[in-house]
């Protein structure tokens, strides 16, 4: 974590320069910021593998997007509990995981019924439908992850220089 740490930093430090305001609505609530580079992360790995199973080697659109929602599930469930939200505690990791795996299944369930709308039923390019599911199912997440499965409280002072 720390070239994620140190990202986070420098981006931190940039944004305060840039405008304070935006600082302290962006940053105040770090699990926020993290959650969204940590999604960004997962979202990437997600996206380069539609990418590669869809576009590349040719499987259908649904079997390549659940596949490569699954490899970025477990990208985001590491980056999610190590980094986002702080939480090392290993006593809490089977009910975290099996909670997560239950928010995984439904929005896979999500995901490719959103993608079949989009991309089959609507003729949305896949990649930007894909982008599209995944801000959609990222929002909803957050609050999943904030209030039930990773639970804590995040809250700094924005007078305070960015939190590592």
């Amino acid at each position: 974590m720390p070239l994620l740490n140190s990202f986070y930093q420098k981006l931190g430090w940039l944004v305060k320069k840039i405008s304070p305001k935006l600082y302290c609505r962006f940053f105040e609530k770090t699990s926020f910021a993290k959650f969204f580079i940590s999604g960004a992360i997962a979202g990437s790995i997600d996206l380069i593998l539609l990418f590669l199973f869809h576009g590349v080697l040719g499987w259908g659109v649904v079997i390549s997007t659940s596949i490569a929602f699954l490899f970025s599930f477990f990208a985001s469930f590491y980056l999610q509990r190590v980094w986002t939200f702080d939480n090392k505690e290993n006593k809490k990791v089977p009910r975290q995981f099996a909670l997560y795996i239950l928010n995984a299944f439904l929005s896979l369930n999500i995901n490719g019924f959103s993608m079949h709308l989009l991309a089959t039923r609507l003729q949305v390019w896949y990649l930007i439908s894909q982008v599209i599911v995944n801000i959609a199912l990222g929002l909803l997440n957050f609050f999943i992850y904030k209030f039930i499965i990773f639970r804590q409280d995040d809250e700094i002072n924005c007078e305070q220089e960015p939190i590592s």
